[in-house]
């Protein structure tokens, strides 16, 4: 393990430890243990009394990323995402992933928008127009959110301009392939009135691979658009109303990669589309003693592939999903509780190429309750928490197929500090997943020879998460190291059915269990401000580890490598600020190692791949009250690898530029 991570750490990484390490003690302001976090227990909290491994992205540190969406974002921060042509992407959060295909009730990772379900796991889709800051939970969050969170929980939380003078941001920026990307951000409050609203168009024709080879009909292009206006009265309430649109409407999609692509490949299209609409009323008492919410809203997620040269082959896929939340909020100094209702309502529809139009719903109701205890003056945090949720599923065909799934789910955690910049932390959680819709009551034909069949009777997947963690967050100094284990049980998997007149089945049936461990690591030294410089200069790492990773069919059969988790990832890099003139930089470098993936046969290794980015940012002009404007460059894999995020056969673009103009009001 720890030449691992040496041979791979860098330069940079290496200089911040060294620098960082005989100083810690001089260190006695804290600052991020005092950071606010909202999604860990669904109310705002000091990052100190968080018992789990949490993330908090800051709206700095996306603009000094080359991302206009979640995809591009999460890599900077050791989150493993993999892409496909065609606005595709899962991400992984410790081996665990979103859905392949968006849908984030099959995901085992799940992505909010201000704490709410978008109906889409996707993350290519989720645009960062409007983010103030991403939390993420690396580990499960069923207690809080339910289904689908059993890796973690990547929480968009958008900007409120409370109380905030009048802001924009304006920027356009071209390069290669001809990108081009036009953003527009607005924000400010005035009387009791707020508002923070962003829009944003992106397009780039197919690409070049890092051996210069043309993807063909991998061009995309996309929309995206949000706002978050709100009205503020008896100064402890608020109501607000969200809006978050994304269309791509004519994107490629042009399958693996091929010098010499088929004539289908050359010419499949990809429609996509989200639209989240929601209502929101946060209340409390004067004294901030008793808080609470109510929370409604309204998504559609819509993908549509169409071939031209054989129209009747055009899939879609649909979901309207509906989202209720109703929760109060007691804080008593000693014990904190939190209790509430959730409510979701999706309405699926999917018409694949082989299969004819398929309809169901989903319906969830569940009662959840979290409790805080502070013990020793505060030195020591208990939490505990439990949730219930009442599913049912119902089938829209002819032979409807009906389920009704009754889950618990518990979860303990202690957060110990035995000095104000010192966390120790354990954390036990357990987690589940419901079967989709096409495991539960697909029936659909491959070929002639090739049948999959209903499985009525799925079971939810569950899983038993335990980790134990330390950080330390001191005024220049923020480390993590976290160690988990994770047990998963009747994991669902499509799997051989026999053969009937000739005809192979396969459906998906409950397996037996799947072990996950590994560590944690994550670094950053703000070495200027350390040695009194007005500037600042952050070197910085990210590290995830498996030490196990195996799954068996059966309780007799042998156990096998988990395929599609990269055993090694590290990310690491340089950030400089300096305000005075007008000059910013990041340097970011991702390390992704060897990976086994499911052949036909068996297995194969994918090779280890590294990927390079830099962002420059210089003032170029400071017009005093009336704002500055700047020059940027974004150079994407620098060192123009040949490089694929989970296979060979979907190819990454190779070196990238792009140049622009941001003016900043």
């Amino acid at each position: 393990m720890y030449r691992v991570v040496l041979r791979f750490l860098g330069g940079g990484a290496l200089l911040a430890l060294a620098l960082a390490a005989p100083l810690w003690a001089q260190e006695s302001t804290p600052s991020r243990l005092d950071t606010m976090v909202v999604t860990a227990s669904r109310v705002e909290e000091s990052l100190r009394e968080v018992s789990s491994n949490i993330t908090v992205i800051t709206r700095e540190e996306i603009d000094s990323r080359s991302a206009s969406v979640l995809e591009d974002l999460l890599p900077s921060f050791g989150i493993n995402v993999k892409k496909n042509p065609g606005t595709l992407s899962t991400v992984q959060i410790r081996g665990f992933a979103t859905d392949a295909h968006g849908n984030d009730l099959g995901s085992h990772v799940l992505v909010l928008l201000n704490g709410r379900r978008l109906g889409t796991g996707n993350a290519a889709m989720i645009s960062l127009v409007n983010a103030e800051r991403i939390e993420i939970i690396r580990g499960p969050a069923a207690v809080q959110y339910g289904a689908a969170s059993m890796g973690g929980v990547i929480n968009v939380i958008t900007k409120r301009a409370v109380n905030e003078p009048f802001h924009a941001r304006v920027s356009a920026k071209a390069g290669s392939f001809a990108f081009r990307e036009y953003e527009a951000n607005f924000s400010g409050s005035a009387a009791n009135f707020d508002f923070a609203a962003g829009v944003n168009y992106e397009s780039q024709n197919s690409f070049k691979t890092g051996l210069k080879r043309v993807y063909l009909n991998s061009d995309y292009e996309n929309y995206a658009a949000a706002f978050d206006v709100g009205r503020n009265f008896w100064e402890t309430h608020r109501v607000g109303l969200t809006f978050n649109y994304y269309n791509a409407p004519d994107s490629g999609s042009p399958g693996t990669f091929n010098v010499n692509p088929s004539a289908a490949n050359r010419v499949n299209r990809t429609k996509k589309s989200n639209v989240s609409l929601g209502l929101d009323y946060d209340g409390g008492t004067q004294d901030g003693r008793w808080d609470w919410l109510l929370r409604y809203s309204v998504a559609k997620d819509k993908r549509l592939y169409d071939n031209p040269l054989t129209p009747l082959t055009t899939s879609v896929y649909k979901v309207d999903a509906r989202t209720g939340q109703a929760q109060l909020s007691f804080k008593g100094g000693l014990y904190d509780l939190t209790g509430g209702v959730d409510y979701l309502h999706y309405d699926l529809y999917s018409n694949a190429v082989a299969q004819a139009g398929h309809g169901s719903i989903y319906k969830d109701m569940a009662l959840f309750a979290i409790g805080k205890l502070r013990l020793w003056d505060g030195r020591v945090i208990l939490t505990a928490g439990g949730r219930q949720d009442f599913f049912s599923y119902d089938s829209k065909e002819q032979d409807a197929i009906s389920q009704k799934i009754n889950h618990f789910s518990p979860s303990l955690g202690v957060a110990y500090l035995p000095f104000d910049f010192l966390k120790i932390r354990a954390h036990y959680a357990q987690a589940f997943a419901m079967p989709t819709d096409s495991q539960i009551s697909g029936d659909f034909w491959v070929s002639a020879t090739s049948h999959y069949v209903p499985s009525p009777n799925l079971e939810p997947e569950t899983s038993d998460v335990y980790e134990i963690g330390v950080d330390y967050l001191g005024k220049y100094t923020d480390m993590g190291l976290t160690y988990f284990f994770i047990t998963s049980k009747k994991y669902i998997s499509y799997q051989p059915a026999g053969t009937v007149a000739g005809v192979n089945l396969t459906r998906a049936m409950n397996l037996d269990r799947a072990y996950r461990g590994g560590v944690e690591f994550s670094l950053s030294s703000d070495i200027a401000r350390m040695f009194g410089q007005d500037f600042t200069f952050k070197p910085s790492v990210s590290l995830t580890h498996f030490f196990k990773s195996r799954q068996r069919n059966t309780p007799t059969s042998a156990y096998t490598p988990v395929t599609g988790i990269p055993e090694t990832t590290i990310t690491y890099g340089i950030y400089f600020n300096a305000p005075k003139i007008g000059l910013m930089a990041n340097l970011s470098i991702g390390h992704y190692g060897r990976e086994r993936q499911a052949t036909a046969t068996g297995t194969t290794n994918h090779d280890p791949y590294n990927v390079t980015d830099l962002v420059v940012e210089k003032r170029i002009f400071d017009f005093a009250a009336k704002g500055q404007l700047k020059a940027r460059l974004e150079i994407n894999n620098f060192t123009n690898e040949e490089y694929a995020t989970q296979s060979s056969n979907y190819q990454m673009p190779g070196r990238t530029v792009h140049m622009g103009l941001v003016y900043d009001y």
